[in-house]
């Protein structure tokens, strides 16, 4: 997973009802996905499994507002900001 942040797709962005998070090439190693929401608290938790290229995170338990998308491997945390709006 080198250079994970130059091979992160988030879309769409802004997102309503949900976003793909989109990578070059398939994950090595299970990777974690959290979801952070303004005041830092993890809103939302997923994750790549090993082979997986991309992940649909369905957002409409969430409300609108700026979120910051955490990419967290064995070494490396790659952040995203996501806007999601109704």
């Amino acid at each position: 997973m080198a250079n994970l942040d130059e091979n992160i797709s988030l879309f769409p962005n802004p997102a309503n009802n949900g976003f793909t998070i989109e990578l070059s090439s398939p994950v090595r190693k299970v990777t974690d996905i959290e979801i952070l929401n303004d005041e830092g608290k993890a809103v939302k938790e997923n994750f790549f499994k090993i082979g997986e290229k991309s992940k649909l995170i369905l957002t409409n338990d969430l409300t609108s507002g700026i979120y910051l998308v955490h990419l967290i491997s064995e070494n490396q945390i790659i952040h995203k900001r996501l806007v999601i709006v109704y």
